[in-house]
């Protein structure tokens, strides 16, 4: 599928799956980039927190999330995220979420919330310089204004191209003559939202990656997601695989 047409926050939505509890499916067809293996991992990392955002209280947000990415799925077939409610407590709230199709578990997630009024947010932050910038939103506003509908358009978002920053800083690609790039795909990937309330996730957002280390056919990439007025919203921090196609045969002169 080269392009996807539906608003993000459709493509994001679940259905619940009435005969299994605390059990919900995609609402909407997924998605794979054009010439991609698998399914697009954003989709499967918000659809994660959306499952486990329905079953806790609507008085939590989630202050974190760790999603390892087991095996790519099928784009053709339906993914059921069943969550399991690990802990419940006053103050905070972990959920593991499993990500399952026909052939088995692809996605896996820890989903930790915290009760809205047990912390602070008067930290103030400054834009730093970093080595690569972008300006991000969602195409479509987000009709609903609540901190959960718009971390799950975050958390989609926040894959977006994200393990590129590491071909674009370390040049993987362009570091032997005549290699191009056979394989980029994420192996795990965290977030840590530190400012629920002030995400607009359809007003625009500075994105800035950079990556310190790359080797051994893998990269880690830090993305550090800032609102319009400053606030620094959340970080994601990506391990991804980058493996470069080198010829078999020595380029004749």
């Amino acid at each position: 599928m080269d392009k996807y047409t539906i608003p993000l926050e459709k493509a994001v939505e679940l259905t619940p799956i009435p005969s299994e509890p605390d059990t919900f499916t995609n609402a909407q067809p997924l998605w794979s980039f054009a010439g991609g293996y698998g399914v697009y991992g954003g989709s499967t990392v918000a659809h994660c927190l959306v499952a486990a955002q329905k079953t806790v209280p609507c008085d939590y947000v989630a202050h974190s999330l760790h999603c390892g990415f087991v095996s790519p799925g099928n784009p053709k077939r339906p993914i059921e995220y069943r969550v399991e409610r690990t802990r419940d407590g006053k103050s905070f709230i972990t959920r593991t979420v499993h990500a399952t199709q026909k052939a088995g578990v692809i996605s896996e997630a820890i989903v930790n919330f915290v009760r809205v009024g047990t912390y602070s947010n008067n930290a103030s932050h400054d834009l730093v310089n970093t080595q690569i910038r972008y300006w991000v939103r969602a195409k479509d506003p987000i009709q609903q204004r609540s901190p959960q509908a718009q971390l799950a358009a975050l958390a989609y978002m926040s894959d977006a191209y994200l393990i590129g920053a590491a071909v674009q800083v370390h040049d993987v690609a362009g570091q032997a003559f005549g290699t191009k790039m056979a394989m980029a795909a994420s192996l795990n990937h965290t977030i840590y939202f530190h400012n629920p309330e002030a995400v607009r996730a359809d007003e625009w957002m500075c994105s800035e990656r950079e990556s310190p280390w790359a080797g051994n056919d893998r990269a880690l990439v830090v993305q550090r997601v800032w609102s319009p007025e400053g606030i620094l919203v959340a970080t994601c921090v990506q391990e991804g695989v980058l493996r470069v196609q080198v010829p078999s045969e020595k380029v004749k002169l």
